[in-house]
């Protein structure tokens, strides 16, 4: 039997992203498409975005701040050297 409770979810028109904890272990349910033009993850909204860093942190303990490409025309990540989450 799995137990299964939803950390945070977001939905934007009919899509949904969600942060779900499965059995103690964090995972991203949703789409996560790769940029057409280098080899990062691509993000159509930065909600969506912030969302993934969220899951990158309580995950791996990862810091990420979002930023807008204009070459690309997505929002990326990249690594923060400052603290943008904290455990709570």
């Amino acid at each position: 039997m799995y137990n299964t409770t939803v950390y945070k979810t977001l939905t934007i028109g009919q899509t949904t992203w969600q942060i779900i904890k499965k059995n103690g272990v964090y995972h991203w349910k949703g789409s996560k498409p790769h940029c057409w033009n280098c080899p990062k993850i691509a993000f159509d909204y930065e909600e969506v975005a912030w969302l993934y860093s969220r899951y990158l942190f309580v995950k791996y303990g990862l810091q990420q701040r979002v930023y807008w490409d204009d070459y690309c025309e997505v929002w990326h990540l990249t690594t923060a050297y400052e603290t943008i989450w904290t455990w709570s």
